[in-house]
């Protein structure tokens, strides 16, 4: 009779080789966060997603702005990007802020950067109250044509965009 062979025990399943401290995948990893926490604009990013919690409504670019505080919209901060090039519609958004004395605070391009979520803020932000929409029902009891006519536009950036 043949003795019962003995098999291995396992000790469990492998870890990733990210999770091994001698694996090259893991040094790859610490040197990713370690620049993932250095990169400037990251950390921008972090701090214009704590900023974000509080604001409701972020308004970019300079027609989108200097139509919004031309409204009776509920604006609660401009943001001006440091060193912007201040042309003749940034220096009527900057008077119409101070008419409304809507406090006006300079950033840093990557701050701006992260709050906008695109590069076309043209280095001014809004911050403003969410706006408050109206029911379908009660639009289409407001409207006097038996066949109203409606237009739902998403994603504008601009309002001059509208007609193009």
């Amino acid at each position: 009779m043949v003795p019962k062979r003995r098999s291995l025990r396992g000790k469990g399943p492998t870890p990733k080789s990210e999770d091994r401290t001698w694996h090259r995948a893991y040094r790859e990893k610490v040197q990713r966060e370690k620049r993932m926490a250095a990169n400037p604009y990251l950390a921008a990013k972090r701090r214009g997603e704590e900023r974000r919690k509080g604001a409701e409504e972020i308004i970019i670019g300079r027609n989108a702005c200097l139509e919004a505080l031309r409204t009776p919209m509920a604006v609660k901060r401009l943001f001006l990007a440091r060193g912007i090039q201040k042309d003749e519609r940034v220096e009527q958004i900057c008077a119409l802020a101070a008419k409304k004395g809507i406090p006006v605070e300079e950033r840093d391009r990557g701050e701006i950067e992260s709050m906008a979520r695109n590069k076309a803020h043209q280095g001014v932000l809004l911050e403003a109250k969410s706006y408050e929409y109206k029911d379908l029902q009660e639009v289409l009891e407001a409207c006097s044509s038996p066949l109203p006519l409606f237009v739902a536009a998403d994603n504008l950036t601009d309002p001059q965009n509208l007609g193009a």
